[in-house]
């Protein structure tokens, strides 16, 4: 069985360690500086990352570096399918009215500039190949571009004009091009995804057209036939959904015609699925507790996997296993001292042969999860910025637990390197251990809820009608009684009291100065509020400079003072 091995993004560089079926250790550190962004090539021959001031192109068979490019502020990249073309992005810019040409794409391993361009937008700025790399895609506001593959900086060979093309999607594992493209309807008109190849511009191989759609997401199937179109809105104008309205539509390649997925559960849908199969999808959907159902190509329910509190599924590479999870906004709530028993970060293992639960364990604050390529282990990692405390990745197998974990005081991204299928046979499901098979029965127990450190070692407070997780009723009601009984002595006080008498000397002095350290406390604590709030909104001034929108100068100067910010909030805490 051939060796696996996965990638390392961290505040002290990047590296490469040594997967299963051998030992888990770290094989190679091959930057020590921090990288802003990294992408693998899909072969997984080919790692790229930028630092700010250079991108760097290594390759990852020979264990060599393939070429440096004096590219700076770059903070997007693109390999194309074989590793032949590398893309670039960088935030747009205008200088003495001229727009800056802030894409580019490069020849590998030469890292020869072929081709620069402008796309404001981060969304869609990426040009796309097909996996043979004969034919290359590009979009702008209003036309979709086709090049040869071997000649992306040349002249188009076709042209798609589309007014309102927002974003494409090129079909996978097939030996000619295939196309998916949403156009935006305007006020009035629906907004549709439509199939086209290169031979045939004039009408669509197949469409679906939709209204009530900000947000379009297209997911082929592995066989490039089908494809899966989720919609979201920005808002709900029922006010039922704080994420807005989202819809699932299926749309088949074979005889042009498309239709609603029904869901037969109200509420927003959080992740859709494709099998590796091709054959069949899984959706999560509805309001928390959500619903699990998988779907044949047909669109016809298969299986319902019941409730839970989930917002992930991930089929393994040869479609054996299905996971199932809960991460992220699902996750324990938390108002002052006031925890709320929702245990996120369940994961649900199901082996799809004969749908059934093989294994259920927790993996508290996971932001990022990918199976192995040899289908059998997973790596699941906690990453900043999304959470800046527990950064760490670990390997699990889906039935044997974790195998290896590994700290870091600041973790970008972890992830396997991309290998072929083929090169891992398909195999029987593992054994399943005992207390594994005991953990499914059991509902998996009771985990602890996560809890974030300033609250950790504080009593637990329920909200009304929920469980108790600490102390007993009788404990609750004697500290009820004695709150009651000093409310009712301090009334009677204020009461009884008609003239106040005069302060012995010194006791006003004695009596502020020990109010002064409760004081200085408060301040503190709401100097610090005040310093995230702030915080909180440079992150999505970044963001949305980010996303190429133009600033304010009161905003730039804004941006100016993370620094000093943090500095402060660092000395307070």
């Amino acid at each position: 069985m051939a060796e696996t091995a996965f990638i390392i993004r961290s505040k002290s560089g990047i590296e490469v360690w040594d997967g299963p079926p051998g030992e888990l250790k770290k094989a190679a550190t091959i930057d020590t500086r921090t990288s802003q962004v990294s992408v693998l090539s899909k072969d997984g021959n080919k790692l790229a990352w930028s630092n700010g001031e250079e991108v760097v192109v290594f390759n990852l068979q020979s264990g060599q570096h393939e070429c440096v490019i004096q590219e700076s502020k770059v903070r997007d990249l693109y390999i194309s399918p074989k590793g032949s073309y590398l893309a670039t992005w960088k935030i747009f810019t205008t200088k003495d009215g001229k727009a800056s040409k802030n894409c580019s794409i490069w020849s590998l391993p030469s890292g020869e500039e072929i081709l620069a361009y402008t796309q404001k937008a981060r969304t869609s700025w990426m040009p796309k190949w097909t996996d043979d790399e004969k034919t290359c895609l590009r979009r702008t506001p209003k036309t979709l571009l086709f090049f040869e593959g071997s000649n992306p900086g040349g002249d188009p060979t076709h042209k798609l004009p589309l007014d309102g093309l927002q974003s494409f999607e090129v079909a996978p594992n097939l030996s000619h091009c295939r196309v998916a493209v949403w156009v935006k309807g305007t006020k009035g008109q629906p907004s549709a995804v439509r199939v086209y190849t290169p031979a045939n511009l004039g009408t669509p191989l197949a469409f679906k057209s939709f209204f009530k759609a900000d947000t379009v997401d297209i997911k082929w199937s592995a066989n490039g036939v089908e494809l899966l179109v989720s919609t979201q809105t920005d808002s709900d104008a029922t006010g039922a959904s704080y994420y807005g309205e989202t819809s699932l539509y299926f749309i088949t390649c074979y005889d042009g015609t498309s239709s609603n997925v029904v869901l037969d559960k109200k509420g927003p849908l959080a992740a859709v699925e494709w099998s590796p199969n091709g054959k069949q999808f899984v959706a999560l959907y509805g309001s928390m507790p959500n619903k699990a159902t998988v779907f044949n190509y047909k669109c016809k329910q298969v299986k319902d996997l019941g409730l839970g509190h989930r917002s992930m599924a991930r089929y393994n590479p040869h479609g054996t296993v299905l996971a199932i999870a809960g991460f992220g906004n699902l996750s324990t709530i938390y108002f002052g001292y006031l925890i709320q028993e929702i245990y996120s970060g369940e994961v649900e293992i199901w082996a799809t042969d004969k749908w059934e639960m093989i294994n259920k364990f927790v993996a508290f604050t996971t932001t990022s999860f990918e199976w192995c390529p040899d289908s059998r282990h997973i790596l699941m990692a906690t990453t900043a910025p999304r959470l800046t405390i527990d950064n760490r990745f670990k390997v699990w197998h889906y039935t044997k637990g974790q195998l290896c974990c590994h700290d870091y005081n600041e973790l970008y991204e972890a992830v396997w390197r991309p290998m072929d299928r083929k090169l891992f046979p398909k195999r029987p499901l593992s054994p399943v251990p005992q207390e594994a098979k005991l953990a499914v029965k059991t509902d998996g127990g009771k985990p602890e809820p996560y809890r974030p450190p300033a609250m950790r070692g504080l009593p637990t407070v329920t909200l009304q009608g929920s469980k108790q997780t600490n102390g007993d009723k009788k404990k609750d009601n004697k500290n009820k009684k004695k709150r009651q009984a000093a409310k009712d002595k301090t009334e009677k006080e204020r009461n009884d009291s008609t003239m106040p008498s005069p302060p012995e000397p010194g006791m006003n002095k004695l009596k502020d100065s020990a109010k002064e350290p409760e004081q200085s406390e408060e301040a503190v604590a709401k100097r610090i509020r005040a310093i995230k709030k702030k915080l909180r909104q440079i992150d999505d001034l970044e963001k949305e400079k980010d996303s190429g929108k133009s600033l304010s100068e009161a905003q730039e100067t804004k941006l100016q003072t993370a620094d000093a910010l943090r500095k402060e909030l660092e000395s307070l805490t």
